[in-house]
């Protein structure tokens, strides 16, 4: 059985490590920070949370999927974090029942397994239950076929004959057991039986034999002959225990994405800030009031928004003075991006994309305290493997990359490496001081130019608006503050 509740046809992969790479780009895009807020220190949660930003979505489709998913969640809350409690209910009685399958001795396996079948039945029992009382209220596909799997397949009277059978497997008043005679008149075909409800009574006057409680070399070949005879069975219950800790490891996983996201938005709303499911285009991109989320989590408070109208540009250039909010504004798009992706809501009022089979960021990193490399080998070696991994239409972010050589041969690096990326069809966002770079491409057709807003007095607003390449980045304002 298969939940789907991330995905449509396959199941959510979870990631117990993730690659350097994408813990770097997480930090770039200050989602670290958003993680944090969404795990609220629960692990499952966080590795859910982390592997849907580092996987996200690639097609309208799936997206709008898990949208529809995440929007009932909203609505329902809940329903979801009753379900997630009592799966983290069932793990942690699981983890009682210690070692249940590493048993050398096939009885404790035999047991153990009936004992966890049981618990996970009663668990069973109580999602089916949920999905009876929710199936009406909830209208995403995700969650609607879940609900009506567990409703059609796990009925009451199903779960109850399931009980009768494992409360039959216990072992308080034995196991019947049959046996034949091989070609030496030794036992062959152990095999174990059902107890008929009156099996006491018609097996009362038959003979027997009972062994002295001293007896342990009689009481160790019973229990080989018993092993025989449960062997099959107990592998099978076994089996069928280890499914059902796989189905519910899996849909606790996928369940915990959407408790994240309900703390998330918890956190959004208690500090007031806008938030939008985004609208998935073709090739348009706009948006009101968009923000920097992790910069509001930290520090919890307001922070500047920016609005966009409708364009289709492919490169578009954030230029203009230091200190300006070019740097947030690039991670608040890239927040944006992987969120969306994801399947959630972003930080903006209102926020209209096209879908990525990737997101790559290539932003300024501390230079090699080894001194095994330079800033502008390091930076060549980080875009040869982005490139390398690039697979169809994907966004890149720059910010203020091959800056740590001089202009001239750093904006001829960014040129050759952008127009490649352009001929191939990618979207690229790129924040930088290269005057002579920026001046090449703000004037085609598919470039649009952004600049950090400075008023006269060398006040910075924060804001990034639409302008020209700037030839400078008006450092002498920051000078003249620090140094007034």
């Amino acid at each position: 059985m298969n939940a789907y509740l991330m995905n449509k046809k396959t199941d959510f992969v979870i990631d117990e490590e993730i690659g350097d790479d994408a813990e770097m780009q997480l930090k770039d895009l200050g989602l670290d920070a958003v993680l944090d807020e969404m795990a609220h220190d629960d692990k499952t949660v966080m590795l859910a949370c982390k592997s849907a930003f580092v996987h996200p979505q690639h097609t309208k489709d799936d997206i709008c999927y898990r949208q529809s998913a995440l929007q009932d969640a909203i609505n329902h809350p809940n329903v979801v974090l009753d379900i997630y409690s009592l799966l983290n209910e069932t793990a942690e009685k699981k983890r009682h029942m210690i070692n249940w399958l590493t048993s050398e001795y096939i009885s404790n396996t035999f047991s153990d397994a009936v004992s966890v079948l049981r618990l996970y039945t009663d668990t069973l029992s109580k999602l089916s239950q949920m999905a009876d009382r929710s199936l009406t209220l909830f209208h995403s596909a995700a969650f609607r076929r879940f609900f009506t799997i567990l409703k059609e397949e796990l009925s009451e009277e199903y779960l109850d004959e399931v009980r009768e059978n494992l409360d039959e497997l216990k072992e308080n008043d034995g196991y019947l057991i049959s046996a034949e005679l091989g070609d030496s008149v030794q036992g062959i075909d152990y095999q174990l039986l059902k107890k008929e409800k009156n099996f006491k009574l018609r097996w009362l006057l038959a003979p027997s034999y009972t062994l002295n409680s001293r007896d342990d070399l009689g009481f160790s070949d019973l229990g080989v002959r018993r092993d025989r005879a449960i062997n099959e069975s107990a592998d099978a219950l076994a089996k069928s225990a280890e499914q059902l800790e796989s189905f519910f490891k899996m849909l606790q996983n996928e369940i915990a994405f959407y408790v994240g996201c309900l703390n998330l938005k918890k956190k959004i709303e208690d500090l007031q800030m806008p938030y939008c499911m985004p609208n998935i285009q073709n090739e348009k991109r706009s948006y009101e009031n968009l923000y920097d989320l992790g910069l509001v989590l930290r520090k919890s408070d307001d922070v500047i928004r920016n609005s966009l109208d409708e364009k289709n540009a492919h490169l578009y250039l954030i230029t203009g003075a230091s200190q300006g909010g070019k740097s947030s504004y690039l991670k608040s798009i890239g927040q944006c991006q992987t969120m969306g992706q994801c399947g959630m809501f972003v930080p903006a009022e209102q926020y209209e994309m096209p879908a990525y089979c990737g997101i790559y960021t290539h932003f300024a990193r501390i230079e090699d305290a080894s001194m095994k490399s330079g800033r502008l080998d390091e930076e060549l070696t980080r875009m040869e493997m982005i490139a390398a991994e690039i697979e169809g239409k994907s966004l890149i972010l720059f910010d203020e990359s091959f800056a740590s050589t001089n202009e001239r041969e750093g904006s001829e690096v960014l040129r050759q490496i952008t127009q490649a990326l352009l001929d191939n069809g990618m979207d690229i966002f790129a924040v930088t001081h290269l005057y002579t770079y920026a001046c090449g491409f703000a004037d085609r057709k598919d470039t649009f130019c952004l600049e950090a807003e400075r008023k006269t007095n060398g006040e910075r607003t924060y804001r990034i608006i639409p302008g020209k390449p700037s030839q400078t980045g008006y450092g002498e304002d920051l000078y003249r503050r620090i140094f007034k």
